[in-house]
């Protein structure tokens, strides 16, 4: 370690050593006198813990009727100040040049970053993964994601950047709990509030069908919150294989079918009539919603996923189906999801059959 970086690191300061098994009452007395060094850490040696401080008098005045109180002059590592962003996390690292080109927004899965990985940031891509784990320690693997999302299973391309060597993770959302490997099924955590909103419109009587269930977040939060059925279609044999993992993992298993299978194939055969169906496949899930029609009832709901420049455009392309298929009496009504690129959306249709 050169000799700056030591500076950098530690500093001398006056600190009040105390029994550990005093150090929490000792803690809340400094702080609520305000002599306690937050600049500073507090250091552990044995069965004595050093507290930095900021004047020594007052802090062993207040302290005199404790025994084993000793103040003195001690080393201490400086607490680090958390970048916000990651132009904060990387100035003085990048040129101004470059820190103009850093992403706004990346995704975290659980202890996973994924950052899109433009070609004007690739020689960068390094400093990025080390800058977001700066800002968010709890970060230990960063991800690259290069190009888009394709293939019938909607998987990324995703390459290691920074830390350690794994693409499994563990992902908590809206008091649930979601094991997936990013490498190899769908998940989007940007979809959270999303999914939050749909759960907050079921009623426990429904039975709700999820077409592209992934590793069952939207039919997984739908259980716990709502109490009602849901059958889980998922196509991907990896996804569905997480996805019965999270059923036992949320204790929803009385609650949620999986199923393995082509919605289009699997839907036809379901016997009961759904109250209310998912329909997130944004890349493709108008040429579904003749299945979704056929299985949902007379005033059931319909939640359509897509892409479009705009929501009006997608609320259109969503009732020119509708009338192709032969339904005239509905109610439409939809939002922005969110921006996956200029000018352009994940919008949702939510569709009333009357």
């Amino acid at each position: 370690m050169r000799e700056e970086e030591y500076k950098q690191s530690y500093r001398v300061s006056h600190g009040v050593e105390v029994n550990r098994k005093d150090a929490e009452h000792v803690r809340k007395l400094l702080a609520c006198v305000r002599v306690l060094d937050a600049s500073l850490k507090a250091v552990k040696t044995g069965d004595r813990v050093i507290f930095p401080v900021t004047d020594a008098e007052r802090a062993m005045s207040i302290l005199a009727d404790l025994d084993a109180v000793r103040v003195d002059v001690y080393l201490f590592p400086v607490e680090e100040k958390r970048p916000r962003s990651l132009k904060e996390a990387l100035s003085g690292i990048l040129s101004d040049e470059k820190l103009s080109l850093l992403p706004s927004s990346y995704d975290i899965v659980g202890d996973i970053a994924i950052i899109q990985i433009r070609p004007e940031i690739e020689d960068i891509s390094k400093e990025i993964a080390m800058g977001i784990t700066r800002i968010n320690p709890s970060i230990k693997v960063v991800l690259g994601e290069v190009g888009r999302i394709s293939g019938t299973y909607r998987l990324p391309r995703l390459i290691h950047l920074y830390g350690e060597e794994r693409t499994w993770t563990i992902h908590r959302e809206n008091s649930c709990v979601f094991e997936l490997d990013v490498s190899k099924v769908y998940f989007s955590p940007r979809l959270s509030n999303e999914r939050k909103r749909i759960f907050e419109q079921v009623g426990g009587h429904e039975l709700v069908i999820d077409m592209f269930a992934g590793v069952g977040p939207f039919s997984i939060e739908i259980a716990r919150h709502r109490k009602a059925r849901v059958k889980a279609v998922e196509l991907n044999p990896d996804a569905y294989e997480y996805m019965r993992r999270n059923i036992r993992l949320n204790r929803v298993e009385g609650l949620v079918e999986p199923i393995l299978g082509d919605a289009a194939e699997v839907v036809p055969r379901i016997n009961e009539a759904a109250d209310r169906i998912i329909m997130n496949y944004p890349a493709d899930s108008l040429s579904y919603l003749k299945y979704a029609v056929k299985a949902v009832k007379r005033g059931g709901t319909i939640h359509i996923y897509g892409f479009s420049d705009s929501l009006e455009s997608w609320l259109r392309e969503v009732e020119l189906r509708l009338k192709q298929l032969g339904i005239s009496e509905y109610g439409v009504s939809g939002k922005l999801v969110r921006v996956v690129a200029p000018r352009r959306y994940n919008v949702v249709a939510d569709v009333l059959l009357r």
